[in-house]
């Protein structure tokens, strides 16, 4: 844990440079294979992206393994988002589908979205769509945006739910009341906000709050 913390700091307190990023890498990855979960998780990023190392998923999906045997959602959502775009590997909806029910498990809000959207998109059949419904809908109840939008597709188009006109335009209505409370205060909290109007189909909006983002925070990942 210190270690991982001493790799925080040089970040946040170094000048950028790849000599620095360099060091933090490697710190970190010390902090990794002692069997630290946030560690293991940027690890698996850095493998992910491709920064630092070259890109390898066979590495990104071992490091993220190590996590989910710590019972970590995040881990079970990035191995399940592996499985389901076959990045790299063989696509397993299969897998896909184990890695989100223990990310659900865990009580994980991400997951609920990230399974919904998984049901909806690649299964696509009635039940699926049902089932996806009732996951967006316990999310939008949670005040997630991203929910709500998704709710009022499914019953602008009647995707595993009756299509109701009332209902698809209360919740795109409440998606963007509850949007526009928002009130970001740096870089990350811009970028989440143009998510957000993304998702509402807002893209003047969400450009603006990205090129805020990058205003403050150039190199902001994502």
């Amino acid at each position: 844990y210190a270690l991982m913390l001493l790799g925080l700091s040089l970040q946040a307190n170094g000048p950028d440079s790849p000599a620095l990023r360099k060091k933090v890498f490697d710190i970190t990855k010390r902090a990794a294979d002692l069997g630290l979960v946030r560690a293991q998780l940027a690890i698996g990023g850095y493998y992910m992206d491709g920064d630092m190392v070259p890109r390898d998923i066979g590495k990104a999906a071992r490091y993220a393994a190590l996590a989910a045997e710590q019972d970590s959602a995040s881990a079970c959502l990035v191995l399940a988002q592996i499985y389901q775009e076959g990045s790299g590997i063989m696509p397993d909806f299969e897998r896909a589908d184990y890695f989100y029910r223990r990310a659900l498990r865990m009580d994980s809000s991400a997951a609920e979205i990230r399974y919904a959207d998984f049901l909806c998109y690649e299964r696509g059949d009635k039940d699926s769509c049902r089932i996806a419904a009732g996951y967006y809908r316990k999310a939008a109840e949670a005040f997630s945006c991203e929910a709500m939008t998704r709710l009022a597709v499914l019953y602008t188009y009647g995707y595993g739910v009756p299509k109701d006109a009332a209902q698809a335009k209360f919740w795109s209505q409440r998606a963007l009341a509850t949007i526009e409370r928002l009130k970001p205060r740096d870089a990350m909290g811009y970028l989440m906000r143009a998510r957000f109007w993304h998702a509402a189909g807002c893209t003047s909006e969400a450009l603006a709050d990205l090129n805020k983002a990058i205003e403050l925070q150039p190199n902001l990942p994502g």
